[in-house]
């Protein structure tokens, strides 16, 4: 009788208790079915393989990979910026550089870093945010100054000892073959070169390219034969303009055309003697 007693007590209990048994079942369910539905955790993104390290600026690591920079704190990525080469390697470091100051004159900087690829150099920047602040092209040469000069581009680039100064925009040849391409020196400068008239369409400044009669071929083409203003730096040139409409796009006679302003700033910065490379 005592062990019937136990059973009848026990099976009261449950019956008393049975709303709450049931609810408590239900709401084990309810969160079994919830884990069972919700999506997995994402995972942050997995680094590139095969990283090595390039630098360590303010904190920041940044490791080079296959076309990609990565850039870390405390061994964990941050972000993951691509790249158009494989190869790349750090040039030089900068911080708290005002703008107007050498290099990237345009640029106020707080922490970046310079990279350098097989053509191209990459500006990533660290402060105040991380990203790709600019690329540009490689300079023809390492010291000295030099300029580069893309006619696809429409596109002038001047360089300090492998330092990119200033990059401006500018007008080339309306036809492919008006504005030469090739390696070539500033020869002449000179102020006004038609006049302080204002509607000069030489603008307000010249410097001179030394063109051979091979790469004129402006004068090839017309039938002209070889122009002796050529090689003397009188016939191609960089200069300002009385149509500023026209930077930006092919519409020169051969020459370089450029906004006023840019020109006789340009014109303060560059030597006789500077080596000009014009590309495709």
């Amino acid at each position: 009788m005592g062990s019937l007693g136990c059973a009848g007590g026990m099976i009261q209990v449950v019956r008393k208790n049975i709303g709450f048994i049931a609810f408590l079942l239900l709401a084990l369910l309810v969160c079994w079915a919830g884990y069972q539905s919700a999506p997995p955790a994402e995972k942050p993104p997995s680094p590139p393989e095969n990283l090595k390290p390039l630098v360590i600026q303010d904190g920041y690591q940044l490791l080079a990979g296959s076309s990609v920079v990565s850039v870390r704190k405390n061994n964990l990525p941050i972000k993951t910026i691509p790249l158009e080469e494989a190869d790349v390697k750090l040039a030089y470091r900068l911080s708290a550089k005002p703008s107007g100051q050498a290099p990237l004159m345009d640029y106020s900087i707080d922490s970046a870093v310079v990279l350098s690829g097989p053509n191209l150099h990459y500006v990533v920047e660290l402060k105040p945010e991380i990203r790709l602040l600019l690329k540009y092209p490689r300079p023809l040469h390492d010291g000295g100054q030099s300029i580069r000069i893309e006619k696809a581009a429409n596109r002038l680039y001047l360089y300090a000892d492998g330092w990119l100064l200033k990059s401006y925009k500018v007008s080339t040849g309306k036809m492919p073959w008006y504005t030469p391409e090739g390696d070539f020196r500033i020869v002449n400068k000179m102020p006004f070169p038609k006049g302080r008239d204002p509607e000069s369409p030489m603008g307000t400044r010249w410097m001179g390219l030394a063109v051979p009669y091979s790469k004129d071929e402006r004068g090839n083409k017309w039938g002209g034969g070889d122009d002796p203003r050529s090689p003397l730096g009188q016939k191609f040139g960089i200069h300002g303009t009385n149509d500023e409409s026209t930077i930006g796009i092919p519409a020169s006679g051969g020459c370089i055309r450029m906004y006023n302003k840019d020109v006789n700033e340009l014109y303060d910065l560059v030597d006789i003697g500077t080596p000009v490379q014009i590309v495709p």
